[in-house]
Order: structure tokens, then sequence, then C-alpha cells
């Protein structure tokens, strides 16, 4: 069995991939807003913003890649602007599978 690769620090290609497919991604959205209307894009865009900033700040404290360079780039990106949290903390909570779903269904008796 061939062993699993890990990184300390990530390379570039792979941060400047992974954030690729994503600006990608709210590139589209903010696309797809923009032809609804002007302001349905901007709140979108602060949505996204909003995001990124929770997950940084939230999340990315605690993880293991605190100020490396994770598969994102979030990491470092988090310790220039927030201080270290509790590794501990790193997906500690537990989410039911009822909040996983997409679609919830009823199921007939």
């Amino acid at each position: 069995m061939r062993e699993m690769k890990t990184y300390e620090n990530f390379p570039a290609w792979i941060v400047l991939l992974a954030n690729v497919v994503s600006i990608l991604l709210y590139v589209i959205g903010l696309f797809i807003c923009y032809r609804l209307h002007w302001i349905a894009a901007i709140l979108y865009l602060l949505f996204i913003l909003v995001l990124e900033f929770r997950l940084i700040g939230k999340h990315c404290v605690n993880c293991y890649y605190y100020g490396k360079i994770c598969g994102f780039g979030k990491g470092w990106f988090s310790a220039k602007l927030f201080k270290k949290g509790d590794s501990a903390q790193f997906c500690a909570k537990e989410w039911p599978v009822s909040d996983r779903l997409v679609i919830h269904r009823d199921e007939p008796d």
C-alpha cells in the first residue's frame, strides 16, 4: 500500500488551484446574481465576504495549519488577522445527519 503524502506547508500550485476553483464558483454566483439585479450581486458579495471571514476567524484559528500554508492558504492568512485558538476545538462540534442533509424528506408511515 502506498504511503499517503502529507505537507507541513502545501505547495503553491495546490493553493493556487484550490483558490482558482473557489473564486471561479464565486464569480459564477456573482454573475447569476447580477443578472437578477445589481443589488442581489452586492448582497451576494457581502455574503461571501462574511462567510470567508467567519471561516478564517472561527475555524482556521483552531486548525493545525494556523500560521502555515494549508491547502487553501487560509491558515497563513488567518494568522495575519486573528489570534491562535485551541486546536482541540477544530472539528469538535458534531452535527446530526439531519442537519447535514440538504433535502429533508418526509417518509410515509
